[in-house]
């Protein structure tokens, strides 16, 4: 089966059929030309597109891991960016409120950082703990 040639995208992919890599990238048995998911990783090529965001040489459309963050495109919450699968917020499920609009975050624990630092040095230095048990 080949492509067709009164349609100069078969596939519907976004790459034009005389633009495809001849052959079959994924290994899955179709060809490109052919293929609505050239490299295999679960994304549409139409989706993933032609750019680079990595700047590998692979284009996204051929590059399972279109950001070089080593989470596969088909499971990376954000495929373009390198940093989007570390910056995401902790699932819902465990309750720090991270994904609740308004929710509480984790930001409150920053604001605590230097109380307990300024606690944690006077105990270890020596110095009294300001507190009920200094009251005279």
């Amino acid at each position: 089966m080949g492509s067709d040639p009164a349609d100069p995208d078969t596939d519907g992919d976004g790459v034009l059929d005389g633009d495809e890599v001849p052959g079959d990238t994924d290994g899955d048995g179709i060809r490109d030309v052919l293929d609505p998911d050239d490299d295999g990783d679960g994304l549409p090529t139409r989706d993933e597109g032609t750019g680079d965001a990595d700047g590998d040489g692979l284009p996204n459309s051929l590059d399972p891991d279109s950001d070089n963050d080593g989470v596969a495109d088909g499971v990376d919450p954000d495929p373009l960016d390198p940093g989007g699968a570390r910056r995401r917020a902790p699932p819902a499920e465990v309750g720090c409120g991270c994904d609740t609009p308004g929710g509480a975050g984790g930001g409150w624990v920053l604001l605590l950082v230097p109380a307990l630092l300024r606690r944690s040095r006077r105990a270890t230095f020596g110095c009294p703990v300001p507190g009920p048990s200094t009251r005279p």
